[in-house]
This record gives C-alpha cells, sequence and structure tokens, in this order.
C-alpha cells in the first residue's frame, strides 16, 4: 500500500551497472486509488523516458526516445479510473529500425483490456534503455522528465511488472523478498487494506 511517501526504485547508474536495453519493453501493472493523481511508475536513462501516472481520473502517459515525444491521456466520459476498483494497465513499446539512421518507437496502452490509445516516435535511436525506475512515486515526482503529476501515487499496487526483451521484472516482489536491486523509501506494506486510502 502506498500512502504518498513510500515508493520503490532502483538506479543502476548508482551501482556501476549498465542500463537494460531491449528493442521492446512491456510495463504492466494494477491500481486501485481514490485519488484523482499520483505518480505509478517511471523509467529511463539519460533523456529517454517512460513516465505512468494517474492524471485527473484518467491515465496519463509520456515518453521521451530520442528527439520524439508523446504524450497519452486515457480518460474516457464516463469511467474514472480513481473509483477504489482495482484496474489493470498494460504499456507496450517496440522500436522498428526503417533505415540505418532512423528507427520507429511504437507505443501503446490499455486499461482494463477495454480503454486504450495509441502512438508513435520516429528518431535517431536503436534501443530502449532502462537505468532507473521508480514505482508509486519519487522524491520529487514533479522533477521527473516528462511528469503531468506533482505528486506520489497513494492507493494499492500489485504485480508491478517491467519486461524488457526476454529480462522480466516483478518489482514489487523483488522488493518483497529484499532483493538488492530494489531500495523500498518508506514504510512500504505489502497487503492492501482500506485503512489509509481514503
Amino acid at each position: 500500500m502506498f500512502r504518498g511517501a513510500e515508493f520503490l526504485s532502483y538506479d543502476l547508474t548508482q551501482t556501476g551497472g549498465e542500463p537494460i536495453v531491449s528493442t521492446q519493453d512491456t510495463i504492466s501493472l494494477y491500481f486501485k486509488t481514490r485519488q484523482p493523481n499520483g505518480l505509478m511508475f517511471y523509467t529511463g536513462h539519460e533523456a529517454d523516458y517512460l513516465n505512468l501516472a494517474v492524471r485527473d481520473g484518467g491515465v496519463s502517459l509520456t515518453m521521451g526516445l530520442g528527439n520524439g515525444k508523446q504524450e497519452m491521456h486515457i480518460k474516457p466520459a464516463k469511467t474514472r479510473f480513481d473509483d477504489h476498483q482495482w484496474h489493470k494497465l498494460t504499456v507496450h513499446r517496440r522500436i522498428q529500425e526503417i533505415t540505418p539512421f532512423t528507427s520507429f518507437c511504437r507505443v501503446s496502452a490499455i486499461v482494463d483490456d477495454v480503454y486504450w490509445s495509441r502512438a508513435h516516435a520516429a528518431g535517431g535511436f536503436t534501443l530502449l534503455a532502462s537505468s532507473r525506475a521508480h514505482v508509486g512515486g519519487s522524491l520529487n515526482a514533479r522533477a521527473l522528465p516528462g511528469a503531468r503529476v506533482h505528486t506520489n501515487f497513494v492507493g494499492c499496487l500489485k504485480k508491478v511488472e517491467f519486461s524488457a526483451d526476454t529480462l522480466r521484472l516483478n518489482l514489487i516482489d523483488l522488493a518483497r523478498t529484499g532483493s538488492k536491486l530494489i531500495a523500498v523509501t518508506g514504510r512500504l506494506e505489502y497487503a492492501c487494506t482500506a485503512r489509509g486510502l481514503s
């Protein structure tokens, strides 16, 4: 359970590790909240990033890759995602090389297997890279590239998975089991209860 002060993170630049690079990646998670705004997930390396948040009761995705930037906001007319119900969010990015100097990145986001958005960016990039990630917030959510919300997430997150080509990380499970890859900030509870979510 996230109450606005807790979050998970990894920063490979602090451990001397290389960024995770891939030609495609997928972020999938389940979330439940009563708050209209909050950072759910961020990953990036240098100027490239992917930022996912609940914004105004919808789901916001911002992405920077090479010189290209994309923004999506999934906010159906009669549905809000800050309704204290579980919602599934899946984001998929895939790089396709067009010429030796230009690639195309397709990005899709879908909530509850019903509400979706797609976009693309073209540029001089060849890979997706992740040297750091945040789940549920950061020390300064507004300072993260692509930030459209300025607050950390308040609510429940589960099954937060980041897959890059053949690598698959279940970030909450890694934190719960004490993996040295994941840093836990705050007093994170690994159970979702109604207490503290109002």
